[in-house]
Protein backbone atom coordinates (compact mmCIF):
# COMPACT_ATOMS: atom_id res chain seq x y z
CA UNK A 1 0.00 0.00 0.00
CA UNK A 2 1.27 3.58 -1.13
CA UNK A 3 2.07 5.88 2.13
CA UNK A 4 -0.26 8.41 2.13
CA UNK A 5 1.77 11.74 1.19
CA UNK A 6 1.03 14.89 3.89
CA UNK A 7 -0.53 18.01 2.59
CA UNK A 8 1.26 21.41 1.93
CA UNK A 9 -1.59 23.53 3.69
CA UNK A 10 -2.26 27.05 3.21
CA UNK A 11 -0.42 28.39 6.52
CA UNK A 12 2.42 26.18 5.13
CA UNK A 13 2.18 27.96 1.86
CA UNK A 14 1.95 30.98 3.36
CA UNK A 15 5.05 31.05 5.44
CA UNK A 16 7.20 29.73 3.01
CA UNK A 17 6.30 33.08 1.05
CA UNK A 18 6.90 34.87 4.39
CA UNK A 19 10.41 33.37 4.29
CA UNK A 20 11.41 35.94 1.41
CA UNK A 21 10.33 39.17 3.59
CA UNK A 22 11.53 38.30 7.19
CA UNK A 23 12.87 35.85 9.70
CA UNK A 24 10.59 32.83 10.13
CA UNK A 25 12.91 30.60 12.36
CA UNK A 26 11.88 30.15 16.52
CA UNK A 27 14.07 29.03 18.99
CA UNK A 28 13.22 27.65 22.49
CA UNK A 29 16.68 27.57 25.14
CA UNK A 30 16.43 25.66 28.41
CA UNK A 31 19.12 26.08 30.88
CA UNK A 32 19.59 23.52 32.95
CA UNK A 33 20.58 23.57 36.94
CA UNK A 34 22.45 20.22 35.94
CA UNK A 35 23.64 17.88 33.30
CA UNK A 36 20.52 15.84 30.97
CA UNK A 37 20.91 11.69 30.21
CA UNK A 38 22.70 12.89 27.10
CA UNK A 39 21.74 9.35 25.69
CA UNK A 40 18.30 9.68 27.08
CA UNK A 41 17.41 12.49 25.17
CA UNK A 42 18.90 11.53 21.81
CA UNK A 43 16.40 8.14 22.29
CA UNK A 44 13.60 10.54 22.84
CA UNK A 45 14.80 12.57 19.83
CA UNK A 46 15.15 9.92 17.63
CA UNK A 47 11.50 8.47 18.64
CA UNK A 48 9.87 11.49 18.09
CA UNK A 49 11.48 11.44 14.34
CA UNK A 50 9.84 8.08 13.91
CA UNK A 51 6.32 9.41 15.08
CA UNK A 52 6.71 12.84 13.38
CA UNK A 53 6.93 11.62 9.51
CA UNK A 54 6.94 15.14 8.64
CA UNK A 55 10.67 15.48 10.14
CA UNK A 56 12.14 13.29 7.34
CA UNK A 57 11.07 15.98 4.81
CA UNK A 58 11.49 19.55 3.77
CA UNK A 59 9.96 21.58 1.73
CA UNK A 60 10.62 22.79 -2.38
CA UNK A 61 8.29 24.42 -4.99
CA UNK A 62 7.91 23.28 -8.36
CA UNK A 63 6.47 26.07 -11.05
CA UNK A 64 2.63 24.91 -9.94
CA UNK A 65 2.72 23.91 -6.05
CA UNK A 66 5.02 23.92 -3.56
CA UNK A 67 5.72 19.69 -2.10
CA UNK A 68 7.13 17.92 0.53
CA UNK A 69 10.48 15.84 -0.37
CA UNK A 70 12.43 13.45 1.30
CA UNK A 71 15.75 14.01 3.00
CA UNK A 72 18.57 12.59 1.67
CA UNK A 73 21.32 11.16 4.37
CA UNK A 74 20.35 9.95 7.37
CA UNK A 75 17.93 12.80 9.10
CA UNK A 76 18.37 11.73 12.94
CA UNK A 77 22.43 13.02 12.47
CA UNK A 78 21.49 16.13 11.54
CA UNK A 79 18.86 17.00 13.51
CA UNK A 80 20.55 16.36 17.13
CA UNK A 81 24.19 17.31 17.79
CA UNK A 82 25.55 17.20 21.16
CA UNK A 83 29.21 19.53 21.61
CA UNK A 84 31.23 20.26 24.77
CA UNK A 85 31.85 23.41 25.39
CA UNK A 86 35.16 24.48 27.29
CA UNK A 87 35.02 28.11 25.97
CA UNK A 88 32.64 31.24 26.02
CA UNK A 89 29.19 29.32 26.15
CA UNK A 90 27.01 32.39 25.12
CA UNK A 91 28.92 32.65 21.90
CA UNK A 92 28.50 29.27 21.05
CA UNK A 93 24.88 29.76 21.83
CA UNK A 94 24.89 32.87 19.33
CA UNK A 95 26.32 30.86 16.83
CA UNK A 96 23.84 27.93 16.58
CA UNK A 97 20.65 30.77 16.40
CA UNK A 98 22.22 32.51 13.80
CA UNK A 99 22.65 29.37 11.81
CA UNK A 100 20.30 29.48 8.98
CA UNK A 101 17.82 26.35 8.13
CA UNK A 102 17.64 25.91 3.86
CA UNK A 103 14.05 24.94 3.47
CA UNK A 104 14.85 22.94 0.54
CA UNK A 105 17.55 21.41 1.67
CA UNK A 106 17.91 21.20 5.70
CA UNK A 107 15.74 19.61 7.85
CA UNK A 108 13.58 21.70 9.02
CA UNK A 109 13.85 21.12 13.18
CA UNK A 110 17.09 20.94 14.58
CA UNK A 111 18.41 20.75 18.09
CA UNK A 112 21.67 21.19 20.22
CA UNK A 113 23.05 20.12 23.99
CA UNK A 114 25.73 22.57 24.76
CA UNK A 115 27.32 20.86 28.00
CA UNK A 116 29.81 22.66 29.84
CA UNK A 117 31.74 21.34 33.19
CA UNK A 118 28.60 22.37 35.18
CA UNK A 119 25.04 22.73 33.21
CA UNK A 120 23.54 21.74 29.93
CA UNK A 121 22.22 23.99 27.58
CA UNK A 122 19.28 22.64 25.49
CA UNK A 123 18.27 24.50 22.25
CA UNK A 124 15.40 23.93 19.90
CA UNK A 125 15.26 25.67 16.40
CA UNK A 126 12.25 24.95 14.31
CA UNK A 127 11.30 27.02 10.97
CA UNK A 128 7.96 28.53 10.71
CA UNK A 129 6.91 26.60 7.88
CA UNK A 130 7.16 23.06 9.91
CA UNK A 131 4.92 24.07 12.84
CA UNK A 132 3.75 27.63 15.21
CA UNK A 133 5.28 28.11 18.55
CA UNK A 134 2.19 26.18 20.10
CA UNK A 135 2.96 23.09 17.62
CA UNK A 136 6.70 23.85 18.81
CA UNK A 137 5.58 24.18 22.49
CA UNK A 138 4.16 20.71 21.96
CA UNK A 139 6.90 19.09 19.85
CA UNK A 140 9.06 20.00 23.05
CA UNK A 141 6.68 18.15 25.57
CA UNK A 142 6.40 15.30 23.60
CA UNK A 143 10.54 14.92 23.67
CA UNK A 144 10.02 15.31 27.61
CA UNK A 145 7.30 13.02 27.94
CA UNK A 146 9.49 10.20 26.05
CA UNK A 147 12.65 10.78 27.90
CA UNK A 148 10.79 10.68 31.56
CA UNK A 149 9.54 7.31 30.01
CA UNK A 150 12.78 6.36 29.30
CA UNK A 151 14.21 7.30 33.13
CA UNK A 152 11.86 4.70 34.32
CA UNK A 153 11.98 1.99 31.63
CA UNK A 154 14.99 2.35 29.36
CA UNK A 155 13.31 -0.03 26.63
CA UNK A 156 10.27 2.22 26.54
CA UNK A 157 9.50 2.69 22.61
CA UNK A 158 6.35 5.33 22.04
CA UNK A 159 3.65 3.92 20.10
CA UNK A 160 2.64 5.62 17.04
CA UNK A 161 -0.21 7.70 16.45
CA UNK A 162 -2.44 8.72 14.22
CA UNK A 163 -1.71 12.33 12.09
CA UNK A 164 -4.37 14.66 11.71
CA UNK A 165 -4.55 17.53 9.37
CA UNK A 166 -1.28 20.11 10.18
CA UNK A 167 -3.98 23.11 9.33
CA UNK A 168 -7.04 24.43 9.42
CA UNK A 169 -9.23 21.95 7.82
CA UNK A 170 -11.17 21.39 10.33
CA UNK A 171 -12.46 25.11 9.88
CA UNK A 172 -12.74 24.51 6.59
CA UNK A 173 -14.65 21.11 6.12
CA UNK A 174 -17.73 23.11 8.34
CA UNK A 175 -18.11 25.52 5.75
CA UNK A 176 -18.80 24.50 1.55
CA UNK A 177 -16.42 26.54 -0.95
CA UNK A 178 -19.28 29.17 -1.36
CA UNK A 179 -19.53 29.44 1.79
CA UNK A 180 -15.82 30.02 2.34
CA UNK A 181 -15.51 32.15 -0.58
CA UNK A 182 -18.32 34.69 0.28
CA UNK A 183 -17.29 35.27 3.71
CA UNK A 184 -13.95 35.71 3.06
CA UNK A 185 -14.28 38.51 0.37
CA UNK A 186 -15.97 41.13 2.92
CA UNK A 187 -13.33 40.86 5.06
CA UNK A 188 -9.52 39.50 4.02
CA UNK A 189 -6.73 41.68 4.46
CA UNK A 190 -3.85 40.59 2.38
CA UNK A 191 -1.94 44.15 1.50
CA UNK A 192 -0.96 47.36 3.08
CA UNK A 193 -3.28 50.11 2.37
CA UNK A 194 -0.33 53.07 2.05
CA UNK A 195 3.19 52.74 1.85
CA UNK A 196 5.24 52.12 5.17
CA UNK A 197 8.74 54.11 5.65
CA UNK A 198 10.74 51.43 7.11
CA UNK A 199 12.84 51.77 9.67
CA UNK A 200 16.33 53.61 9.65
CA UNK A 201 18.72 50.52 9.67
CA UNK A 202 22.56 51.08 9.26
CA UNK A 203 23.44 48.83 6.13
CA UNK A 204 27.13 49.58 5.77
CA UNK A 205 29.28 46.75 6.89
CA UNK A 206 25.78 45.06 7.87
CA UNK A 207 26.81 41.39 8.38
CA UNK A 208 29.88 41.73 10.69
CA UNK A 209 28.45 40.88 13.81
CA UNK A 210 26.42 38.73 15.38
CA UNK A 211 24.27 40.15 17.83
CA UNK A 212 22.27 38.39 20.77
CA UNK A 213 19.68 40.31 22.67
CA UNK A 214 17.67 39.74 25.67
CA UNK A 215 15.49 42.90 27.42
CA UNK A 216 14.13 40.89 30.92
CA UNK A 217 11.22 42.13 32.65
CA UNK A 218 11.50 41.24 35.74
CA UNK A 219 8.92 39.24 38.01
CA UNK A 220 7.89 42.18 40.41
CA UNK A 221 7.40 44.18 37.47
CA UNK A 222 5.24 41.91 35.64
CA UNK A 223 3.70 41.28 38.69
CA UNK A 224 2.73 45.16 38.64
CA UNK A 225 1.33 45.17 35.20
CA UNK A 226 -0.93 42.08 35.78
CA UNK A 227 -2.39 44.16 38.33
CA UNK A 228 -2.50 47.39 36.43
CA UNK A 229 -4.16 44.81 33.65
CA UNK A 230 -7.03 43.98 36.19
CA UNK A 231 -7.87 46.99 37.49
CA UNK A 232 -8.59 48.50 33.73
CA UNK A 233 -9.88 45.20 32.36
CA UNK A 234 -6.81 44.93 29.58
CA UNK A 235 -4.37 41.05 29.10
CA UNK A 236 -1.15 41.39 29.50
CA UNK A 237 -0.58 40.41 25.62
CA UNK A 238 -2.52 43.21 25.03
CA UNK A 239 -0.22 45.58 27.15
CA UNK A 240 2.95 44.59 25.77
CA UNK A 241 1.87 44.92 22.26
CA UNK A 242 0.48 48.54 23.06
CA UNK A 243 3.52 49.72 24.53
CA UNK A 244 5.91 47.91 21.64
CA UNK A 245 3.48 49.62 19.06
CA UNK A 246 3.86 52.92 20.82
CA UNK A 247 6.95 52.98 21.12
CA UNK A 248 8.39 51.79 17.76
CA UNK A 249 6.26 54.50 15.96
CA UNK A 250 7.37 57.32 18.14
CA UNK A 251 10.78 56.45 17.79
CA UNK A 252 10.49 55.43 14.10
CA UNK A 253 8.85 58.75 13.18
CA UNK A 254 11.29 61.20 15.08
CA UNK A 255 14.37 58.97 13.31
CA UNK A 256 12.82 59.76 10.03
CA UNK A 257 11.52 63.23 10.75
CA UNK A 258 7.68 62.33 9.83
CA UNK A 259 4.74 62.03 11.07
CA UNK A 260 2.00 59.22 9.69
CA UNK A 261 -1.75 58.33 10.41
CA UNK A 262 -1.55 55.10 8.53
CA UNK A 263 0.49 52.88 11.12
CA UNK A 264 -0.27 48.84 10.70
CA UNK A 265 0.67 46.33 12.76
CA UNK A 266 1.06 42.23 12.68
CA UNK A 267 -0.11 40.40 15.57
CA UNK A 268 -0.15 36.84 15.85
CA UNK A 269 -3.62 34.65 15.52
CA UNK A 270 -3.53 31.35 16.65
CA UNK A 271 -6.73 29.68 14.85
CA UNK A 272 -7.12 27.20 17.59
CA UNK A 273 -9.50 29.45 19.12
CA UNK A 274 -11.53 28.66 16.60
CA UNK A 275 -11.62 24.83 15.28
CA UNK A 276 -10.35 23.62 19.11
CA UNK A 277 -8.58 20.60 17.51
CA UNK A 278 -7.64 17.68 19.49
CA UNK A 279 -4.50 16.46 17.58
CA UNK A 280 -2.50 13.72 19.02
CA UNK A 281 0.62 15.05 16.45
CA UNK A 282 2.53 17.91 18.02
CA UNK A 283 4.02 19.28 14.70
CA UNK A 284 1.15 21.91 12.76
CA UNK A 285 0.87 25.04 11.91
CA UNK A 286 -2.74 26.74 13.20
CA UNK A 287 -1.25 30.22 14.06
CA UNK A 288 -1.30 33.04 11.05
CA UNK A 289 -0.20 36.60 11.70
CA UNK A 290 -3.23 39.06 10.89
CA UNK A 291 -2.60 42.98 9.33
CA UNK A 292 -4.54 45.34 11.97
CA UNK A 293 -4.75 48.21 9.46
CA UNK A 294 -4.56 51.09 12.45
CA UNK A 295 -4.86 54.75 11.86
CA UNK A 296 -3.69 55.42 15.36
CA UNK A 297 -1.41 57.98 16.40
CA UNK A 298 1.51 56.67 18.13
CA UNK A 299 1.34 60.20 19.67
CA UNK A 300 -1.95 59.41 22.06
CA UNK A 301 -1.71 58.21 25.63
CA UNK A 302 -0.48 54.80 26.19
CA UNK A 303 -4.19 53.90 27.76
CA UNK A 304 -5.81 55.40 24.59
CA UNK A 305 -3.57 52.78 22.50
CA UNK A 306 -4.23 50.19 25.10
CA UNK A 307 -7.47 50.47 24.59
CA UNK A 308 -7.64 50.19 20.98
CA UNK A 309 -5.71 46.88 20.83
CA UNK A 310 -8.00 45.67 23.15
CA UNK A 311 -10.76 46.29 21.49
CA UNK A 312 -8.97 44.46 18.44
CA UNK A 313 -8.33 41.32 19.91
CA UNK A 314 -11.31 41.04 21.34
CA UNK A 315 -12.67 41.45 17.97
CA UNK A 316 -10.21 38.19 16.96
CA UNK A 317 -11.42 35.97 19.60
CA UNK A 318 -15.38 36.17 18.55
CA UNK A 319 -16.90 32.53 19.05
CA UNK A 320 -17.74 29.90 15.93
CA UNK A 321 -21.49 31.35 16.27
CA UNK A 322 -20.20 34.46 15.04
CA UNK A 323 -18.03 33.81 12.19
CA UNK A 324 -20.58 33.72 9.30
CA UNK A 325 -20.83 37.78 10.21
CA UNK A 326 -17.75 37.68 8.02
CA UNK A 327 -15.73 39.60 10.67
CA UNK A 328 -12.62 37.54 11.58
CA UNK A 329 -9.78 38.77 8.90
CA UNK A 330 -7.46 36.43 10.52
CA UNK A 331 -9.32 32.81 8.88
CA UNK A 332 -10.77 34.96 5.94
CA UNK A 333 -7.16 35.87 4.84
CA UNK A 334 -5.95 32.78 5.15
CA UNK A 335 -9.06 31.19 3.08
CA UNK A 336 -8.30 33.90 0.51
CA UNK A 337 -4.58 33.37 -0.01
CA UNK A 338 -5.77 29.26 -0.10
CA UNK A 339 -8.14 30.07 -2.77
CA UNK A 340 -5.52 31.93 -4.74
CA UNK A 341 -3.21 29.38 -4.54
CA UNK A 342 -5.10 26.87 -6.08
CA UNK A 343 -6.46 29.44 -8.75
CA UNK A 344 -2.59 30.86 -9.84
CA UNK A 345 1.02 28.61 -10.37
CA UNK A 346 2.53 29.15 -7.30
CA UNK A 347 5.80 30.56 -8.34
CA UNK A 348 3.76 33.21 -9.66
CA UNK A 349 2.82 34.58 -6.61
CA UNK A 350 5.78 33.89 -4.66
CA UNK A 351 7.75 36.26 -6.99
CA UNK A 352 4.47 38.69 -6.86
CA UNK A 353 5.37 38.41 -2.61
CA UNK A 354 9.06 38.80 -3.30
CA UNK A 355 8.57 42.12 -5.46
CA UNK A 356 6.01 43.35 -2.62
CA UNK A 357 8.45 42.29 0.35
CA UNK A 358 9.52 45.98 1.07
CA UNK A 359 6.18 47.18 1.77
CA UNK A 360 5.08 44.05 4.44
CA UNK A 361 8.47 44.04 5.41
CA UNK A 362 8.54 47.16 7.22
CA UNK A 363 5.01 46.54 9.04
CA UNK A 364 6.20 45.83 12.65
CA UNK A 365 5.24 42.37 14.20
CA UNK A 366 5.01 40.77 17.81
CA UNK A 367 4.23 37.17 18.93
CA UNK A 368 4.05 35.87 22.25
CA UNK A 369 4.72 32.58 22.96
CA UNK A 370 2.88 32.32 26.60
CA UNK A 371 4.16 30.37 29.71
CA UNK A 372 7.52 27.94 29.00
CA UNK A 373 7.42 26.72 32.80
CA UNK A 374 4.45 24.13 31.89
CA UNK A 375 6.36 23.44 28.91
CA UNK A 376 9.57 22.96 29.75
CA UNK A 377 9.89 22.40 33.65
CA UNK A 378 8.56 18.57 33.46
CA UNK A 379 11.94 16.76 33.54
CA UNK A 380 12.22 13.92 35.72
CA UNK A 381 15.60 14.18 37.15
CA UNK A 382 16.49 17.98 36.76
CA UNK A 383 15.64 21.19 37.40
CA UNK A 384 15.27 24.16 34.47
CA UNK A 385 17.03 27.24 35.70
CA UNK A 386 15.69 29.55 33.13
CA UNK A 387 13.98 29.46 29.67
CA UNK A 388 13.05 31.42 26.51
CA UNK A 389 11.50 31.53 23.22
CA UNK A 390 14.20 33.80 20.69
CA UNK A 391 12.85 35.62 17.41
CA UNK A 392 14.79 37.46 14.78
CA UNK A 393 14.66 40.71 14.30
CA UNK A 394 14.01 41.04 10.63
CA UNK A 395 16.19 43.84 10.35
CA UNK A 396 16.85 42.94 6.42
CA UNK A 397 13.28 44.22 5.86
CA UNK A 398 13.60 47.64 7.89
CA UNK A 399 11.11 46.42 10.50
CA UNK A 400 11.02 45.40 14.23
CA UNK A 401 9.62 41.48 14.91
CA UNK A 402 9.88 41.10 17.98
CA UNK A 403 9.01 37.73 20.31
CA UNK A 404 8.65 37.42 24.00
CA UNK A 405 7.36 34.57 26.45
CA UNK A 406 7.90 34.00 30.19
CA UNK A 407 9.34 32.09 32.44
CA UNK A 408 7.48 32.02 36.08
CA UNK A 409 6.54 35.60 35.97
CA UNK A 410 9.71 36.83 34.29
CA UNK A 411 8.81 38.01 30.49
CA UNK A 412 11.71 37.84 28.08
CA UNK A 413 11.60 39.82 24.92
CA UNK A 414 15.42 37.63 22.82
CA UNK A 415 16.27 37.87 19.79
CA UNK A 416 19.55 37.66 17.44
CA UNK A 417 20.29 39.27 14.28
CA UNK A 418 23.26 40.13 11.82
CA UNK A 419 24.26 43.99 11.97
CA UNK A 420 26.49 46.91 12.96
CA UNK A 421 26.95 49.03 15.57
CA UNK A 422 24.64 51.36 14.53
CA UNK A 423 21.95 49.05 14.57
CA UNK A 424 22.85 47.54 17.92
CA UNK A 425 22.20 51.20 19.17
CA UNK A 426 18.87 51.61 17.91
CA UNK A 427 17.88 48.33 19.63
CA UNK A 428 19.30 49.55 23.00
CA UNK A 429 17.78 52.99 22.38
CA UNK A 430 14.18 51.01 21.79
CA UNK A 431 14.70 49.57 24.47
CA UNK A 432 15.06 52.42 27.17
CA UNK A 433 11.99 53.74 25.42
CA UNK A 434 10.16 51.11 25.73
CA UNK A 435 10.89 51.01 29.46
CA UNK A 436 9.75 54.55 29.87
CA UNK A 437 6.83 54.19 28.05
CA UNK A 438 6.08 51.20 30.43
CA UNK A 439 7.35 53.12 33.47
CA UNK A 440 4.08 55.94 32.62
CA UNK A 441 1.81 53.17 34.23
CA UNK A 442 3.44 51.34 36.45
CA UNK A 443 6.96 51.55 38.44
CA UNK A 444 10.01 49.64 36.61
CA UNK A 445 13.82 48.95 36.61
CA UNK A 446 13.95 46.39 34.01
CA UNK A 447 17.57 44.72 32.38
CA UNK A 448 18.98 44.43 28.83
CA UNK A 449 21.55 42.05 28.39
CA UNK A 450 23.63 42.16 24.83
CA UNK A 451 26.39 39.73 23.54
CA UNK A 452 28.14 40.35 20.49
CA UNK A 453 30.42 38.28 17.87
CA UNK A 454 32.69 39.82 16.16
CA UNK A 455 32.94 38.22 12.56
CA UNK A 456 35.43 40.75 10.75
Amino acid sequence: MREKKIPVEGLDQTMYMAECSSDQQMHCLIEFDGKLQAHLLENAIRQTIRLEKILKLNIDRGFFNLYWKNINGAVEDNIFEKEECTGDLQEKICEFIAEKIDIRLSPLLKIILIRTASKDTLIFKAHHVLTDASGFSDYIRLVIFIYNKLMKDPTYIRPDYKVYHRSIQPIKSRYSKWGRFKIMLSSAEVKVREKVPSFPWGREEAENNIYFVKHIIKKENVEKAIEYCHEKGFTLNDFLCAVYYKTYYTYRNELLKIQTSYNPFFLTLDLRNYCRPKNNNALFNYSTGVLLQYYINPENSIEDILGQFSQMTADLKIDFTQYSKGNIPGINTVFLLEKILKIMPFELIFRGCYLKRESVGCVPGFGNAGDLERVVDQWADIKVKNAYFIGGLGLCMGAFGFSSSSFYDEVTFSMNFYGNEKNMGYVAEFFKRFDQTLGSMISIENETIIHKIDRG
